[in-house]
């Protein structure tokens, strides 16, 4: 794990350094931002974020997956906290959290008919993550990719409690 994060932090070090030569005032924008989530801590599906004047942005997750036999759902936030005061990069500190349901039919081995496995599992998450314009240099009015790693994650289902990294990627458009 460790060897994990020092990896992430040399491969993204020159990023996230900036150009120390300017004097220039950062000014923080508002904007509201649409798109896809995956993430193991808060939520897997279409994504809504909002990011006030300010360091601080809301995200809100949820969708719903299914084939035959078998339904996943999921609906999770995430404050993130900006650390970065540039356009062209956005780091930041993250909390989140996710509630995370799977129905499938499954053979027990003793009923001719399948029977219904229900689970629910609720996740959370502190960490850092990154976001960087997909098109263009600026993270406004762009199309931008993203990643959050979680450490601690943890993970309450019905078996106990787990403890682990978690690990979230996104793509939104900014407006």
């Amino acid at each position: 794990m460790r060897y994990v994060v020092l990896f992430c932090l040399m491969l993204f070090s020159g990023a996230l350094a900036g150009n120390g030569d300017s004097l220039e005032i950062y000014k923080w924008q508002k904007f509201n931002s649409f798109g896809f989530n995956a993430s193991s801590v808060s939520g897997l599906g279409l994504s809504y974020r909002y990011h006030a004047v300010g360091p601080n942005l809301v995200m809100l997750s949820g969708g719903i997956v299914s084939s035959n036999d078998w339904v996943a759902a999921s609906l999770g936030a995430e404050y993130q906290y900006e650390i970065s005061e540039r356009e062209d990069l956005r780091y930041y500190l993250a909390i989140g959290g996710g509630l995370y349901y799977t129905e499938d039919e499954v053979y027990d081995g003793f009923s001719p008919e399948p029977v219904t496995s229900m689970d629910t599992d609720f996740h959370l998450g502190v960490g850092v993550g990154f976001e960087y314009p997909f098109l263009g240099s600026s993270i406004f009015r762009n199309m931008t990719v993203g990643l959050t790693l979680y450490y601690p994650a943890i993970y309450f289902n019905n078996s106990g409690t787990n403890i682990g990294m978690g690990v979230g990627a996104y793509f939104f458009y900014n407006f």
